[in-house]
């Protein structure tokens, strides 16, 4: 732990976690672009071996 009566030490540790969340947030939001990429993919995957049912089927 920090001694909180210190600003400047206080400071320092909070910009680290700051950049450590930003880090973690910024991998996610790739992660997460790269999972939609691949559910599209799927998508036009699954309408190309599906063509009955991506063309309308009453199901």
């Amino acid at each position: 732990l920090i001694d909180s009566r210190d600003p400047e030490l206080l400071v320092a540790q909070l910009q680290r976690e700051c950049d450590e969340v930003t880090q973690t947030n910024d991998q996610l939001a790739l992660e997460l672009m790269q999972l939609q990429q691949h559910r599209i993919a799927l998508k036009i995957l699954l309408e190309r071996l599906m063509p009955l049912e991506a063309a309308g089927c009453p199901c």
